[in-house]
C-alpha cells in the first residue's frame, strides 16, 4: 500500500487509525473561525478529516462550505453526517480540484506534502484563492531537516521562507491555545494572497 494514497487513508479510517483526529474542533481553529464575519464566505477545507470545522460553521449560519478528501470511506461518512446541509463534499485529489475561495483552512495537511512538492502545493493554494483570500490554520512546529516520511514539518522561519513570496504574512506564531497533547507543537498562521505584479 502506497503511503498517503487513497488506499492508505481508507485503511486508516476503516481500522480506527486516524491518530491526527482529536475528536473535536481545535480551540485555536474555533477562535480563528470566530473572526470570520461573512456567513457567505466561500470556505474550503482540503484533506478535511471528520470536518468538525464544518459543523461549527453551520451552527454559526455559514452556507458556502466545501470539503475535500481523498478517502472514499471518509467521504461517504461525511455525506451521511452532513446530509441535507449546505456543505459540498467532494471525493477528490487536492491538486485536481478547481474552485475559488475566500478562505482555505489548513489543519495538518501541509505536513503530508513532501518537500519536493511544496512549491506545487503553495502555487495551487494561491491560484484557488480569490483576490485578498486567506490561507489560515495550524501547522506543526518543528525544524526536522530532511526526512523520508511524513510528517514533513518546519519551524516558523521555514514556513515564512516558503510562503512569503506569494503571501502577506498576517500571523505566524506559536499557538497558545492548543489542546494539551499538542502544546508547543503547533503554529497558528494567517496568510493573505498577494496580488500578482
Amino acid at each position: 500500500m502506497q503511503p498517503l494514497s487513497e488506499e492508505f487513508w481508507d485503511y486508516c479510517y476503516i481500522h480506527g487509525m486516524a491518530g491526527w483526529d482529536i475528536k473535536q474542533l481545535s480551540p485555536a481553529v474555533r477562535n480563528y473561525l470566530d473572526t470570520i464575519t461573512d456567513p457567505h464566505a466561500a470556505i474550503l477545507s482540503p484533506a478535511c478529516g471528520r470536518a468538525y470545522e464544518a459543523d461549527y460553521l453551520l451552527g454559526k449560519g455559514f452556507d458556502n462550505i466545501t470539503l475535500i478528501d481523498i478517502s472514499s470511506v471518509l467521504v461517504n461518512e461525511l455525506k451521511a453526517t452532513f446530509a441535507g446541509k449546505p456543505v459540498r463534499i467532494l471525493h477528490e485529489d487536492f491538486y485536481s480540484h478547481q474552485g475559488q475561495y475566500d478562505l482555505i483552512l489548513e489543519q495538518a495537511f501541509f505536513c503530508t506534502v513532501a518537500p519536493a512538492d511544496r512549491d506545487r502545493f503553495i502555487a495551487h493554494v494561491y491560484e484557488m484563492l480569490l483576490p485578498g483570500g486567506r490561507y489560515a490554520g495550524l501547522f506543526f512546529n518543528e525544524r526536522v531537516g530532511s526526512r523520508n516520511d511524513p510528517p514533513y514539518t518546519l519551524d516558523i522561519d521555514g514556513y515564512r521562507d516558503l510562503f512569503s513570496d506569494r503571501f502577506e504574512i498576517k500571523r505566524l506564531e506559536p499557538c497558545l491555545d492548543s489542546i494539551e497533547s499538542r502544546k508547543e507543537k503547533e503554529i497558528i498562521f494567517e496568510f493573505v494572497k498577494k496580488c500578482k505584479k
